[in-house]
């Protein structure tokens, strides 16, 4: 609840700012694209941390490795950066025509 109070005293900064300016003004254009872009960013960051807590509770309910994969993004056992299969292909030869 606070951060949406913080987001709403923060608009209202902007909006009180913006009025000192002419509508058609370089002023106004770059308050107004800042706006935007605080407020599309600080929606992105929230949106995402409630589909990490909802993916976070639904992998709670589940016992299975694979379903934590697929819930979290999470590998159990594979270092970051590395996926399971390159691991597997290591032994592979795969000849060059």
């Amino acid at each position: 609840m606070i951060q949406l109070l913080i987001l709403w005293a923060v608009f209202l900064a902007f909006q009180m700012v913006k009025s000192k300016y002419g509508h058609c003004t370089k002023e106004y254009l770059l308050l107004f694209l800042a706006q935007t872009v605080f407020c599309i960013s600080v929606t992105v960051f929230f949106i995402r941390a409630e589909l990490a807590d909802l993916g976070k509770l639904a992998a709670e309910q589940h016992g299975d490795p694979e379903m934590h994969e697929i819930l979290l993004g999470e590998r159990s056992g594979v270092p970051a950066g590395k996926s399971a299969l390159s691991n597997m292909n290591a032994g592979v030869f795969i000849p060059a025509y």
